[in-house]
């Protein structure tokens, strides 16, 4: 057999029980899906980002409160914006990736 074949037959055998699990528990599946999502993956997404805005801020602290006169304090704002602005940005790709996961119709 080539390579190909027996990754193949491999793939089946492995995907065989787990299709059949997905059709015997189909209703348990979304409500599982949906509270692992909820009650796990948000939660450290939040904490991973809210820690990143904390240590973007630490970062940039010598450069917004700007002690030795350098000018550099509109440099230290702007790249806190941009830490928060990517955040903002994760926040609405990961609601918009929960909203999607739960819409989806999981029918065999």
């Amino acid at each position: 057999m080539k390579k190909t074949t027996k990754f193949v037959s491999l793939l089946t055998a492995a995907a065989l029980p787990l299709s059949s699990f997905a059709a015997v528990n189909q209703g348990n599946f979304k409500a599982n899906l949906n509270s692992i999502i909820n009650d796990y993956a948000v939660p450290i997404f939040a904490i991973g980002m809210v820690l990143g805005i904390m240590i973007g801020l630490m970062k940039n602290w010598d450069k917004i409160s700007d002690n030795t006169n350098t000018g550099v304090k509109k440099e230290g704002i702007m790249n806190t914006v941009y830490i928060v602005g990517y955040t903002l940005l994760a926040i609405a790709i990961l609601y918009a990736a929960v909203k999607m996961l739960n819409g989806i119709s999981l029918t065999i």
